[in-house]
Parts: structure tokens; sequence; C-alpha cells
């Protein structure tokens, strides 16, 4: 350490204090270069998230016209990653060596050039030691190398890297929707959702130069990319997007895609999947990558597929191709042509109803007239198709879009279709009056039951498709009603406020007076009247000439008696046409008022989730027969005699089926009805009204919109009316309470639990534990009369107890045991062969334990060990039935069957099942049942190997693509049998003692292990050239009572020997022979 001199002379031992702070800040730079820099915090990447992506079982779209896919499914995503996003703060200074230099060489010089002596206006000083001047030069370059080092921290040491994100990467396929010959894309939207902020960012991306990118002008594809990292706000906020996007369009011949290809071998792919990449030939896909098909596309800043919207559109032209001379065009403007979209509907085969266009079911000129129209009208239609319905109900709201109707025509036998227009001749169009009528009622809605406005909802394409409304009012209507009452219109199938105006006018015509419905009887002038036809009226009882009315439905009666029933409704383009003659009526007898028997009515043994209680109540329902009629008595029969029990004047509601339904465990989206009975339609208009006013108390949960049909309770939501005055019943859930779903017909009828009447005064009709044979009738009465009772039309009714019994089981479905390639579903075609035993599954349900309308498709309860599963079996005269335990899944076993049946079993076996539930406390079975008839087959031996390491070599020599064959042997000719047949190869050992049976070689075979392997099916591979197929078998085993058949005895006289399974040995059967 060196030794210094203070002013006052005194000595200090120390260094330099500029010395110090460089040696110090060299220290603290060493220091920090041996520290891990990088940011001041540290985060982890988010996982991928799919929020936004279509769930599994999400049907595939049907784009018709233009329409706008949001979110389309994706079929696969891959090559996810996240790269750190980071940023360098710091102090920031910026060095200039002049700066540094030039003022250390002026104070050298300075020092340099300075005398030893200095001079003072005092006189000379003292001199200056050569010390002084050495220290003041280091002072200068002390300073100058403070500067560097003050800059060399400012620069490396005095910064800080800061980690601010991730910039997340991702590739994807999309499923946009079903592929069509005139399908295209016009735009896409990106639109990125952040729950964290009020308002998405929403940005088109890609138009293709403001041109539809044509399916058969890119049949190999079309490729684009798309580079917009700032799209989204950035780095700082959302991110951005950078990739590239690839459409194929549904050609048969397109290409697989690059990065897909890719994908499908990555070591996520499960095995069974490696290579498969599947081209998707039946719809419009898209597929997203980097640019290079190496990795994925820049997503932004979170971990989540960007919201994909894509403009869509599908022009069909099959009617335009197949009558070309008809001038008939798929395109209506933008939209598509109506005429196109119905017939697609009907004919295509891979989504739609797959009508055969050679079976001439469709009155196809008539669809080609309503096209013309429409084109001359401007009236085009497009519609996305995006969930599971009935293709009725997308053809009924199209003809409600252009105000037409569909009909069976009974002279052709043909679905055929017509638009409602001001297109007749009044002078020319059927006549009905007093000449050919029998009878004629009249009436007319009240002004209060009008309407003054119409507001529509449209799908507004100029907006994104977004939903617009407009409205239309009626200024008559409102000054004759002095009210304003507004009515909501579904017009979403019209993309333009041309359209939905032209709708919203049609639908106000109607709505807003009171039209007049007729229903009449007439000779068979009408034969030839079909639905939608105008019809002139005259009938001077009612003071009407020349009035014009549209048919809405008609009742052709049969040919013995010859009369057809008409009911019909006042035609708004006809209003100018009528003539009212008010003088006729003085000179019209009214006819006495007759009271008339009920022709449809019910009485029901009341399920507990209505009445709550074990004891047993029926109930009546009746639909009013005719205006006169007002009122309807319950009789009982009590004591030895008939008592009248109850009356009342409120009629039931009640509906008859337009068209069937089948047997569905879920919800049926619409149900179509006609009401029936005198003023059933005010009952039904009613009802509407108080579900539209109250729909969170009275909905398909809430047990307040039950009906039944052919003892199937059902539940429905809302119901709408249509413009042919029929009835749809929305999302009615099925199989309700203890029913089950069943099959039902156009003349199946509904009776509403609205309005009801109990048959013993609100007593039970038998109380718990007990039963009543119920004797009862219903009369009727006008003002005047009253019908007397009459023994002879009594309805006798047994009780089943139906309150106190469980509930049947839910869902039911069964399938054969194949092993894995068991098939479970609610029926099987007609002819489909069991064998081996019979798998059923079902939900467990239980009335006592849960409230509440509940779906077939809710998961299963909790029951007690007193309730059972029941299989009832009759075959060939046996009747006999088993029992299992309340589980979701049992086994219905071949050797069960066998066992039962004892010596009464075929070849092929017709079978009848009923399966129910059973308490066997109680002793009573549910009060519904399933009922399936069934063919079950003897299985038979295909085979015997000695080892069942020879089993798999084994069926794979015999098994093909569809079937089994065993080629012919010493013992048998070719057999061949499907997979349903039951082919069983045995274990056995070649020349054994014990339990012989014949092999496929002439050796007898001991099969004592009585273990058996039953061929299901095969796997296909079809990604290989040609494709490959493995067979697919499970191991069973020869259970005690088991029957098989074998084939292998002679070639000559190739008979069939039957064996059984008895006490542990193989012994022979003799098959039933039924008389």
């Amino acid at each position: 350490m060196s030794k210094t001199s203070t002013q006052s002379g005194q000595k200090s031992y120390g260094i330099n204090p500029f010395i110090g702070w460089g040696i110090s800040t060299l220290l603290l730079m060493l220091f920090i270069r041996g520290k891990s820099s990088g940011s001041t915090t540290t985060q982890e990447a988010s996982k991928f998230t799919s929020d936004n992506t279509n769930s599994i079982g999400s049907p595939i779209p049907v784009a018709l016209g233009r329409v706008m896919i949001k979110n389309p499914a994706i079929s696969y995503y891959g090559a996810f990653r996240a790269d750190p996003y980071t940023e360098e703060y710091g102090m920031h200074s910026k060095l200039n060596i002049r700066d540094i230099l030039i003022p250390l060489l002026i104070t050298i010089i300075s020092i340099l050039v300075t005398p030893n002596t200095v001079i003072t206006p005092s006189g000379p000083g003292s001199d200056s030691a050569q010390g002084a001047k050495n220290r003041m030069m280091m002072m200068a370059v002390f300073n100058s190398i403070l500067t560097v080092l003050t800059w060399l921290f400012n620069k490396h040491f005095g910064r800080t890297t800061i980690q601010k994100g991730f910039k997340y990467y991702l590739g994807w396929q999309h499923i946009i929707c079903w592929t069509g010959e005139n399908i295209g894309v016009k735009k896409l939207w990106m639109n990125v959702y952040d729950s964290n902020i009020e308002d998405s960012t929403e940005q088109g991306v890609w138009d293709n130069d403001n041109k539809i990118a044509w399916k058969k002008e890119n049949k190999n594809g079309l490729a684009t990319f798309v580079d917009k990292p700032d799209m989204f706000g950035g780095v700082d906020e959302g991110g951005g997007f950078t990739g590239e996007l690839r459409y194929y369009f549904g050609n048969t011949d397109q290409p697989k895609d690059d990065w897909m290809v890719k994908q499908m071998t990555a070591s996520t792919i499960p095995d069974d999947l490696k290579g498969l990449t599947p081209k998707y030939p039946m719809y419009l896909t898209c597929v997203v990558s980097d640019k290079d098909r190496e990795n994925g596309a820049y997503i932004g800043k979170q971990s989540t597929i960007p919201e994909m919207w894509f403009e869509v559109v599908n022009y069909p032209d099959r009617l335009s191709k197949k009558y070309k001379d008809s001038n008939l065009t798929p395109m209506i403007g933008q939209d598509a042509n109506p005429a196109e979209v119905i017939y697609e509907i009907l004919v295509n085969n891979y989504w739609g109803c797959d009508y055969s266009t050679d079976d001439d079911a469709i009155d196809e000129d008539s669809l080609v007239k309503l096209g013309l129209t429409c084109q001359k009208e401007g009236l085009g239609i497009s519609c996305l198709i995006n969930n599971i319905s009935k293709a009725g109900d997308y053809i009924n709201n199209i003809l409600t879009h252009i105000g037409g109707v569909k009909y069976d025509n009974p002279k052709t036998g043909k679905l055929t279709f017509k638009l409602i227009r001001n297109d007749y001749n009044v002078e020319t169009i059927p006549k009905f009056d007093t000449s050919n009528c029998k009878s004629m009622e009249f009436s007319r809605l009240d002004w209060s039951e009008t309407t003054s406005g119409i507001s529509l909802t449209f799908t507004d394409a100029e907006n994104k498709y977004d939903s617009g409304t407009l409205t239309v009012n009626d200024l008559a209507n409102k000054q004759i009603t002095k009210r304003y009452k507004e009515s909501t219109v579904d017009g979403t199938y019209f993309t333009t406020r041309d359209n939905a105006r032209h709708m919203a006018n049609t639908q106000l015509l109607s709505a807003g007076y009171p039209l007049s419905s007729i229903n009449f009887t007439c000779n068979r002038s009408a034969h030839d009247l079909t639905i939608g036809d105008p019809i002139s009226i005259s009938w001077p009882p009612y003071g009407i000439q020349r009035q014009v009315y549209r048919v809405v439905d008609i009742d052709y009666g049969s040919l013995t008696n010859g009369m057809i029933t008409v009911t019909a409704i006042e035609d708004v383009f006809g209003f100018e046409y009528t003539e009212y003659k008010y003088a006729d009526i003085p000179e019209w007898t009214e006819p006495e008022n007759i009271p008339e028997d009920i022709e449809t009515f019910l009485f029901l043994e009341m399920p507990y989730e209505i009445t709550h209680s074990l004891d047993t109540y029926i109930n009546a329902f009746a639909a009013k027969p005719s205006q006169n009629t007002y009122k309807w008595i319950v009789w009982r029969h009590e004591e030895g005699t008939y008592n009248k029990t109850s009356e009342t004047s409120n009629w039931s509601m009640v509906g008859r089926m337009v068209v069937g339904v089948n047997e569905n465990y879920g919800i049926d989206s619409t149900i179509e009805i006609k009401s029936i009975g005198k003023d059933t339609e005010k009952l039904f208009d009613n009802k509407n009204e108080s579900i539209i006013n109250d729909k969170y108390s009275q909905n398909n949960k809430s047990g307040t919109n039950l009906f039944i049909v052919d003892d199937e309770i059902m539940s429905y939501d809302s119901i709408d009316k249509l413009p042919n005055g029929h009835y749809v019943l929305n999302n009615v859930i099925r199989g309700v309470y203890d029913t089950i779903p069943r099959k039902h017909f156009p003349t199946s009828y509904c009776y509403f639990f609205d309005k009801r009447q109990d048959v013993n005064k609100g007593m039970p009709v038998a109380f718990i534990g007990r039963t009543s044979n119920e004797s009862l009738e219903i009369t009727t009465a006008t003002i005047e009369k009253q019908q007397n009772f009459d023994e002879d039309k009594t309805t006798n009714l047994l009780t089943a107890r139906r309150s106190e019994s469980p509930s049947i089981m839910g869902n039911l479905q069964f399938s054969a045991d194949k092993g894995e390639k068991s098939e479970f579903n609610y029926n099987f075609p007609a002819g489909t062969v069991f064998t081996c035993g019979i798998y059923f599954k079902s939900h467990i349900r239980n009335k006592f334990g849960e409230g509440g309308i509940k779906s077939h498709l809710d998961p299963s309860v909790h029951v007690g060990e007193n309730i059972q599963n029941i299989v009832k079996v009759q075959c060939n005269d046996v009747e006999f039935e088993l029992t299992y335990p309340a589980q979701e899944k049992f086994k219905f076993k071949w050797e069960e069957f066998c066992e039962h049946m004892k010596n009464g079993i075929m070849d092929s076996n017709q079978v009848h099942i009923e399966v129910c539930t059973y308490d066997k406390e109680k002793g009573l079975y549910s009060y519904d049942k399933y009922e399936k008839d069934l063919i079950l087959n003897v299985p038979r031996i295909v085979g015997i190997v000695e080892n069942e390491s020879e089993v798999k070599d084994y069926i794979k020599s015999i098994t093909r693509e569809t079937n089994i064959i065993v080629p012919n042997t010493p013992v048998s000719v070719q057999q061949s049998m499907t997979f349903d047949d039951g082919a069983l190869v045995l274990i056995g050992k070649k020349n054994g003692t014990n339990n012989r049976i014949v092999g496929q070689d002439g050796k007898l075979y001991d099969i004592t292990g009585f273990i058996a392997y039953r061929i299901d099916g095969v796997n296909i591979d079809y990604n290989t050239t040609p494709y490959t197929y493995e067979p697919v078998y499970h191991k069973i085993l020869i259970e005690e009572e088991f029957i098989f058949r074998n084939n292998f005895n002679s070639a000559e006289n190739n008979r069939a020997d039957y064996f059984r399974r008895r006490n542990g040995e193989i012994i022979e059967y003799k098959l039933y022979i039924k008389h």
C-alpha cells in the first residue's frame, strides 16, 4: 500500500478513491458475468386448449346457398409449439471516442507546458513539484477510464431481459361441410376471443381477390398464405396469424395433404392409425400449417385455435341439368333456387333422404314449376343444416318462406309441391254448393285473434350473416281492433332485406284478417282435389257466394260410401271475388241439434308420476264431436248399476299425427299433428300462447306439456302453428315416466293431459294392492238434448296396479355376442340372425327415487335388490322367463335358451321375447315392456385344431372379407356362411377317447376342454394397395346344455349332426320338428 501526504502534513495509507471505484467496478463486472442472465421472471407456456372446437358427435353441416360456417369441426390438430417472447430493457448510453480522447489530450498538453514556478500577481510563487504534475496527469487518465467503465456497465450489465409471454404455433384440419358439385369458398374471417376482453378482434383475412374459389376450378385444392403477425394486436396484445391454408373441395381424385401425411406418422399417433391419412372426398376441408408444411402456423399469443368463419356457397343443380330446356337456374341472385334445395334434400344419398331419381316418387315437374316462379319473383334461399332433424322439417320451413305446400298426390302417388299464389281464374276452379255437398260447417276467427304487425328475423348477408329484423304493420287492423299486437316470424332462410319484407307482408296478409274456415262433406266431385287447390264455395245458409278457399286437408273416404270430407281455409287472394247475400239466410231452416257420439276418446290408468299415489286412478279424454255438442258425461259401473260420475264442457286437446315417427330414445325435434275435434284449434292456440307467456314453467321438463300416443307418454317444449292449420310440437322427449318409445303412424291419436276427467269423482278406483275391473262409457249433450246411456257402448278396463309397478329400464339396446365386433342397436333388420347369446344394455330407472321428466338417455339411478330384469321367451310352443339382476348390462346366454327349450330347438328358431323389470317383493312386472322378434340359429363348427396357437392361422385360412368359406374336405362339401351364423373353431385332441367330434380332416377330436373361438368378422385396412383384412374372433366356453352343429361327416351325404353338452359329456341331439 502506498504512503501519501495530506495538506496538513499528515500521512495517510490507502488507495486513490478513483482507483478504488474502478477496481470495485471491475470486480462487480466479473461477479455479474459469473451469474446467469435472463428475464426478471420465469414463465411457463400454456397447454393447448380446444375450447372453440366442435365436440365429437357434432353433425357435419350442409351448406345450401350462401352461408357462414363458424368454427367447423376439427378432425385433427398437432405440431403444437410454444416459443418464449422476450424484450430487453436498461440504461441507454452512446459512447463517442472523441469525447474521451480530445479532453484527455488537452489536459496532458496543459500539464506538460505548465512551468515548475508559478508567477502570481503578488510575486513569484513556490516551485511546482514534478510529483504534482504527475498526479494531475494520472487524474486525467483516471477520468477517462471512469467514462469507459461507465459506458461498459450501461451497455452490458445495466440492462435486463424480460419474458413477456409465448408465441404459439399449431396446425390443424377443419371439416367445414359436406361437398357439392357447385361448392365454393368466398371468404375467411378469423375471430380470436379472449374472455378478459369485452370485444373480440374480428377481421377478414382472405377473399381470393374478391372471387369465389370454386370446386371445379381447384380439383387438387387451393393454397393461400396469410401473413398477418399483428392481426390480433401484435406481440404486446393478442399476436396475429402467419400460416398457409389449403382448401380441399371434396374431389375424389384430390391429393392427400402433405402436412397431414407427415403428421399421421408422428409418435403420438396410435399404431393402428399410423400412416392412414384420410382425403375426405365427401367434404370441404381446410388444413392449416406453416408455409413449408413442416410445422404449425403461428396462431398468436393464446394457446387456442383461432375462431375460423368460412363464407361458403353451394348451389345444387340436379334439376337444372336434368331439365335443361326449362330455363331453370340453380342460383337466384346470390342465393339458391328453392326447388333445387328441396330436390337435393330429397335425393342426396349422403346426408339427404336418398330418394332414387329413377323411382318416380317425386313430382319433378311441380318442383321445376315452383323453381321458375321463384326465379321470376327473385325468391332465393340459403340455409345451413347443422343439426340433426327430419328432412320434412327443413322442407316445410322452406315452403313457409316461399308460400308453398307439399302433399302426396292421390292421382299419381308422387310427392308434389305447389306455390300458393293468385294464379287462378275464379270462374274455372272447382265449385261446391248445396248441389254436391251434404253438409257444411263454417267458422271465422275473431278480430282479437288477428295480428297488427309482423316482426321477421332474417339472415343479413351484408352484416356477416348476423340476424337482422324488420317489421311491417297493418294500420287497418290496428284501427279496427283498437290495439297493436305483433307476431314474430322466422325468415332465416332469406339473406336479403327485400325477400324478408316480401315474406313479412305475405304473412301479415293472412294474419291481419280474421279468416274463415270450412269443413264440408260432398260427393265424388271432389275426387281430384289436392292440398293447396283453390275452390269456390257458395252456401246460402251462411250468406256466402263464390268465396274462394284453399284446401288444407282431404279425407277421400271409401268407395263404398262415396263421400269425401274437405277442410279448407279462406284464400287471401280471393277476397275480391266473394259475394255476401244475407237476404237468403231467412230461407234456411236450422237443423235439430242432436248430440253426437264421441268417436275419439281414451280411458287411461294414470301413472304414479302424475298421481303421486300408490292407489289406482283412471282419467278420461274426449275430443269434441260437433259444434253443437257442448258437454260430455262419464258413466261408471258401481255396485251393480251405471252412474254418472263426472261431466264437463272442457273438451280434451286431441290431435292426430300427420306423419308417422319412428322409435326414438332421445328427443324428436318436431312432430307434426292435426287437431281433432271441433274447437280444438282454439285449445292448441291457447296452449301455445300460455307457453309463450310462461316458457320457464311450461316446457318439456316441467311436466305440464304431456301427451300420450299408443301408450307412449311424451313431453314437448313448445308448439308452432303451420300455415296449413297443422301444429308442430318441438323438442319432444320420448317415452317419459313408465313408458318406452314406439313406432307411430299417421293414424295415431295424441291425447294431451291438459284437459281430462277423473272417472270416480277424484277418488281411486282401486286402493294399493288391489285391481279393479272397470266398465265405463261417455255420453254427450247439446243445449236441448242429452244422449241416453247405452250399455252396449261401454268400455271395459282391468287395472294393473300401474302406480305400484317398478319402472321399466330405459334405452334398451341389444347385440349378438360378437366380441369386439358386437354392435348394440335398438332394433335390427328383419332376418338378422343371432347366435351364441345376446347382450342387453340399458339405463336403470326408478320412478320412486327420481322426480321430473327423464329422457331414456339420462344416466342410470339406484334401485333396490328387489328389482330384477326379466326376459320372457316364446318359441316353438314353449314359454319361459329368465331372471337377471337389475344391472345396466346382462347376457341372455345360448345355453340358457337351450336348457329351457329342452328338446324344442330347431336349426333356425323364430323367437319372441319380452324384456321388462320385476319387483319380487310386490310380485309386479313393469307396466310397459320391450318386445322383439328374433331369429336364433344353432352355432356351427367350422374346424377343430389341437392347440390355441393354431387358431389364428386356421381362421385366417377360411375367412374372407364378407363371409366364411370352408373348402371341400374329405368329410364335407364347401360350406359358406356369414359372420352372424356363429362359426366356431374348437380346441381338441386328435384321436382322443372322450367327447369326440369329427374335424375337417375326418379325424376324431376329443374336445373335453370345451374351448371354442367364435369368428366375429374382419378389420379392413383400406389404406393398403390392395387393401388387407384381419379376422376378428373371441374365446368362448361350451357350457352345459350348449347345442351346436357339425357338418363334417360325409362328403357324399353331407348332413348336419347336432350335439349337446350335458353332464360334462357331448351327446347327440335331435332337432325339434314343428307340426
